[in-house]
């Protein structure tokens, strides 16, 4: 499990959702995009670690785990030889219900400390009123950053708790013995209780009403979505202007692969970096 928790994000690119949104759209008529898709491509193909083939030496499950990584940002699309018809084994399952708690929580905290998400305006979520109500009960005279930090905490106990136990009774109501048995299963058995996905859909709503579509954080994605373009269209202008090593692969590959390889790999900071010496005239290049 350690492995698909390392892997399943690798094919993400610079600025998270946005930046892949732009590659999809580039690379449209190329293959397209996704994070999943270009997960499997850096460990099949891109790193390079052996003398007799690309790619690394990993096992058809975590393989499997990167292609099947699913949480409601990302759809998976069925890749050969992975059968699409079949439920991840609970590692993967493990993995992207982990996902899902630990963005809607941090992306809750990240939303208060900025001041786009009013503190006020959770008394509304079932989830944040009932822990934020034990907290200040317990610690009457702490201060609010901390007693933010102490509500965020038990919201994502409360989460596993329920998650674990949930996922301890549907292995037993499916007879779970062995890894195989769970791909058998349609619906997910590593998964929260009914109540429980009522709370979280409620949370999310709110989330993606009052930070999502927030519109300081629209601009920083268009923004974002432009740096993306802007980089991508210059490189396919000359590609000549990418780094040699990665030049070496585009007679066998096609300038848009290969570009889109190489913004894909990119951390945010050095897609800025590239970015400021493209456009701005007194940056070194």
């Amino acid at each position: 499990m350690e492995a698909v928790s390392l892997a399943h994000d690798l094919g993400h690119t610079p600025f998270g959702h946005s930046g892949e949104d732009a590659l999809h759209e580039l690379m449209t008529e190329h293959g397209g995009f996704d994070h999943n898709t270009q997960g499997l491509r850096v460990v099949d193909s891109l790193e390079e670690r052996y003398p007799d083939f690309p790619g690394l030496n990993l096992t058809y499950e975590t393989r499997e785990g990167i292609i099947k990584h699913s949480t409601p940002f990302d759809r998976p699309r069925p890749v050969v030889p992975f059968e699409s018809t079949r439920s991840p084994i609970l590692e993967i399952q493990v993995v992207d219900i982990a996902d899902e708690i630990a963005y809607d929580n941090h992306d809750l905290d990240d939303g208060i400390t900025s001041g786009l998400i009013k503190e006020e305006d959770l008394k509304c979520i079932g989830l944040w009123h009932e822990k934020d109500r034990e907290v200040r009960k317990k610690f009457p005279h702490i201060k609010d950053s901390i007693r933010k930090y102490q509500v965020i905490r038990a919201l994502i106990d409360l989460q596993v708790t329920d998650l674990l136990n949930r996922t301890e009774y549907n292995i037993k109501r499916f007879k779970i013995l062995k890894a195989q048995d769970a791909t058998k299963i349609p619906e997910r058995i590593v998964a929260p209780g009914k109540e429980m996905q009522a709370l979280r859909a409620s949370m999310r709503a709110f989330l993606k009403d009052k930070l999502y579509q927030h519109y300081r954080v629209i601009r920083m994605s268009n923004k974002a979505y432009r740096f993306i373009t802007s980089l991508f269209k210059i490189y396919l202008d000359k590609p000549e202007q990418l780094p040699p090593n990665t030049q070496g692969r585009l007679k066998k590959e096609g300038a848009h692969r290969v570009i889109c390889d190489y913004i894909a790999g990119m951390t945010d900071r050095y897609a800025l970096d590239e970015y400021k010496k493209f456009f701005e005239p007194y940056e070194r290049v």
